[in-house]
């Protein structure tokens, strides 16, 4: 007999605990709410900005890249667009330059030392 009350003890805390729990919460007033306003609208502004000032757009797409992704896409896109255009064009400008300077000899003495 003893057995099987202990048996239903153990039932019955098997159910207490299968319950689901009331917690309670402090209430709240729901007259009352914050909304949070996205300013992540992903302006051209920022664009222009990451390409004329590239480290400017590399430093706010690192910042910006979790809490306005659009805005952080646009700055750092131009960044990178600004930069690549800027090797470009320095890559240009030196091979004009040489050829300038191959033409009229004015390097030709130091030409001569590194092409022997």
């Amino acid at each position: 007999m003893e057995e099987k009350d202990n048996i239903e003890i153990l039932d019955a805390q098997r159910l207490e605990d299968s319950t689901p729990k009331v917690i309670e919460t402090e209430p709240t007033n729901h007259n009352t709410f914050e909304v949070k306003k996205s300013n992540d609208t992903g302006s051209f502004g920022w664009a222009i900005l990451g390409f004329f000032i590239p480290l400017a757009g590399l430093i706010l797409f690192c910042v910006w890249r979790n809490d306005r992704p659009k805005d952080a896409k646009m700055a750092g896109i131009a960044a990178l667009i600004s930069f690549i255009l800027n090797i470009v064009c320095s890559v240009i400008y030196c091979c004009f330059l040489v050829k300038y300077l191959l033409e009229y000899e004015t390097i030709m003495p130091v030409a001569r030392i590194f092409m022997k």
